[in-house]
C-alpha cells in the first residue's frame, strides 16, 4: 500500500518476458504474490506445483510470511463492450 493508501500493482503479462533474477527481484518486493493458471488448461495447474509455487516459496524463503493467492482465469471467448 503506498503513502496515500492505494494498492500499487506490478507484474509481467507473463513470466515468461523476465529472466529468473528479474522475477526473484519482483517476487521479493511484493506484499503479496499471485499465481494465475488456466482452469481450462491442465499443463497449466500442473506448472504451479510442480515450477511456480517452487520457485515463489524457494525465493521468499523459508517462514516469509507473505501471501501467495492462486487464481484461475479462463477468458470467456467473447467480450462485451459497454
Amino acid at each position: 500500500m503506498n503513502s496515500k493508501g492505494k494498492f500499487q500493482f506490478s507484474f509481467p503479462v507473463t513470466a515468461m518476458e523476465q529472466s529468473d533474477s528479474m522475477l526473484e527481484l519482483e517476487i521479493r518486493r511484493a506484499d503479496v504474490v499471485a499465481i494465475v493458471y488456466g482452469v481450462d488448461d491442465d499443463e497449466t495447474l500442473d506448472s504451479v506445483t510442480d515450477h511456480w509455487l517452487p520457485f515463489v516459496e524457494r525465493t521468499l524463503g523459508e517462514g516469509h510470511g507473505t501471501p501467495i493467492i492462486l487464481v484461475g482465469n479462463k477468458a470467456s471467448g467473447y467480450f462485451v463492450h459497454s
